[in-house]
């Protein structure tokens, strides 16, 4: 995935983490005005250069969408690509590890980590102290990383 880090001059850029599903982007605040925006890189192929007109595309999107990049005094200290934990199969990895007591993981959720996770861990938590889980059983066989094979 491609990321962008821009600095504020005041600690609160964004309210909350948000995410332009049409766009493939993801907006999350760090501290002391460090805002993160992520997004993917297209079909055609990894390659770790960003080229300034993905960069200008992707800074109309939120300028268009985003009230920080409206109001804000925001600039770009760096940017970045890196690969995605995604599955063979595409769908999360949550669970205990087969033949293992005590080893739960939660991987392999591609570009929905942030969206992901509240139920994952929940799912990780309920599993450790035994409770019943926030979600069906089949949905849990479906993550389940008995999957593919012990």
């Amino acid at each position: 995935g491609l990321v962008m880090l821009f600095k504020a001059n005041e600690d609160s850029v964004i309210p909350v983490t948000s995410f332009l599903e049409d766009y493939g982007i993801m907006l999350s605040q760090h501290s002391h005005g460090l805002l993160r925006v992520a997004s993917f890189f297209e079909i055609s192929g990894f390659n770790t250069e960003w080229s300034i007109r993905r960069k200008n595309h992707i800074i109309a999107i939120l300028r268009k969408h985003i009230d920080a990049f409206k109001t804000k005094n925001l600039y770009q200290v760096k940017d970045g690509t890196g690969f995605r934990p995604c599955s063979i199969d595409l769908k999360p990895i949550v669970g205990k590890l087969p033949n293992h007591k005590r080893i739960y993981i939660s991987t392999g959720h591609c570009r929905q980590g942030v969206a992901l996770a509240p139920v994952s861990g929940s799912i990780i938590s309920s599993m450790i102290l035994g409770e019943k889980p926030p979600v069906e059983k089949n949905i849990l066989e479906s993550i389940s990383p008995s999957r593919f094979g012990a």
